[in-house]
């Protein structure tokens, strides 16, 4: 587990579940084609471990193909694991991508001189691979001249690794899904910097039991006095935005907007993904303008893929979450967490 405390709040959280049939997001590896859609243009094959996996775009695909896969999500309950032949191997400073050649460099890296001399240290680091292989370097890179050459030597020796296994003749695992410690190096720590407590108590010391516990509650209680219920079903995950104690006009305005802020935290820390409705407290047209404006802030700064939907014609505001990591509330059994 690799937790991220900001001002005291936990903001993430990276858990290996306590017992997964799958392989978790990340993870590479070589599939056997069981059963082409032809209705939805997907298939059906067969991961390592046995269970059943679901590549949205199988064109070019037959039953009985053998191909390189990467899982991209966790399952939804008992539904296939779902993956994707785009395999893109993530490092803290820059990311290696299958069939996609050539080297781009993070947009939020505005100088061209600094664009080509970040392009000029990673292309040697290529040489000898297949030349479908390509780079995007990460903004993280900027002026980190020899931890990006490692980065990149590493993950090179990765992609050679997916080139050998792709001669395989049975399903295997290539590459594993990477660990929360190396998901928070290359997340938090390489990105933003952090002071990183990595010692035997550090959970406890933390108080990171309490703060998971406090994630787990159904209940979540505003900073304005009002509060919000979150319900996961199997189909949706309902959250009730409620004014409490709150009178006056401005009361639903108040908890719909300090809602629309914590929501992305929320969900983040509790691994929620999938269909999602919030149920804000009744408002006016300029209200729902201002609270769809604070969301899409919001999730914009969000690490975790969330598509916003809109307004249903019931007042409902659904959005669509990618399910990068396992749900917080099937995480821990209850020994694990007591033991924290």
């Amino acid at each position: 587990m690799a937790a991220l405390v900001v001002d005291g709040e936990l903001s993430d959280l990276y858990i290996a579940p306590h017992k997964a049939k799958f392989p978790a997001p990340g993870a590479v590896m070589l599939a056997r084609v069981e059963r082409i859609l032809p209705a939805t243009g997907g298939c059906f094959v067969r991961l390592p471990c046995g269970c059943p996996g679901y590549v949205r775009h199988a064109a070019g695909l037959r039953a009985g193909n053998f191909v390189m896969l990467q899982a991209s999500a966790y399952p939804d309950r008992d539904k296939a694991l779902a993956l994707t032949r785009d395999i893109r191997l993530r490092g803290p400073y820059a990311i290696l991508t299958a069939g996609k050649p050539g080297i781009s460099v993070s947009r939020k890296i505005s100088s061209e001189s600094e664009r080509c001399r970040l392009r000029g240290i990673a292309s040697p680091m290529l040489e000898g691979m297949d030349a479908s292989w390509g780079l995007i370097l990460r903004t993280a890179s900027r002026s980190q001249d020899k931890l990006l050459r490692d980065d990149v030597a590493g993950l090179a020796t990765l992609g050679r690794k997916v080139e050998e296994a792709s001669e395989w003749t049975t399903p295997r695992i290539a590459i594993p899904a990477p660990t929360p410690r190396q998901l928070a190096y290359s997340e938090w720590i390489a990105k933003d910097g952090c002071q990183v407590d990595d010692y035997p108590g550090a959970a406890r010391d933390n108080h990171l039991d309490d703060r998971i516990e406090e994630a787990l509650e159904r209940r979540f209680a505003l900073p304005c006095g009002g509060n919000l219920y979150v319900d996961e079903t199997r189909a949706v995950t309902a959250i009730d935005v409620n004014t409490g104690r709150q009178s006056g006009g401005n009361a639903a305005a108040n908890a719909a907007s300090q809602a629309a802020r914590i929501l992305p935290r929320l969900l983040r820390i509790r691994g929620i993904g999938g269909q999602i409705v919030v149920d804000f407290p009744s408002l006016r047209r300029g209200a729902k303008h201002a609270v769809e404006h604070e969301l899409k802030s919001a999730f914009s700064a969000d690490p975790v893929p969330t598509t916003l939907l809109g307004w249903t014609r019931m007042g409902l505001y659904e959005m669509h979450r990618k399910r990068d990591r396992v749900p917080l509330s099937t995480a821990f059994d209850v020994e694990a967490l007591s033991s924290l």
